[in-house]
């Protein structure tokens, strides 16, 4: 396989980080590097739909349906509006745990509503139906 154009950049920003290390994530998962979490409920390419500032609506390039999304900003959402009522009391390794729907209520919560931002928030929300909805944050974030 060649190597990836983006590889050694990678390689300079985390260390450990491995070639398709979230491939097989059926979860949300945080990125650090980003200040996103990302999710993804079946691994088929993917056409992103950027509703608004916070969350782009990840739908399969072959059934166009939305089968995940991308929201941005975690870090000022929770600075904005805090963890309370979106935490699960357990704390894990410097970890803390969120609710990824309430961080969505909040960035839904955060723009004025519109028809194209309540159907693609409805989006990323029945998308999570099927799995746990928490996530892991690192404590200095979800203070």
């Amino acid at each position: 396989m060649d190597k990836h154009f983006l590889e050694n950049f990678i390689r300079q920003i985390d260390p450990s980080a491995t070639r398709g290390s979230h491939q097989a994530t059926r979860e949300p998962w945080y990125n650090p590097h980003g200040d996103c979490i990302q999710f993804q409920t079946v691994n088929e390419a993917v056409i992103g739909e950027r509703i608004d500032n916070h969350l782009t609506i990840y739908r399969s390039a072959v059934s166009n349906q939305p089968i995940g999304f991308q929201m941005k900003d975690v870090h000022r959402l929770i600075q904005k509006y805090g963890c309370s009522g979106i935490e699960v009391n357990a704390q894990v390794k410097g970890q803390r745990l969120v609710r990824v729907t309430g961080l969505l209520l909040y960035a839904y919560q955060s723009e004025p509503p519109t028809i194209n931002r309540t159907t693609g928030y409805s989006s990323a929300i029945s998308a999570l139906t099927s799995i746990p909805d928490r996530i892991e944050l690192p404590s200095l974030i979800a203070a």
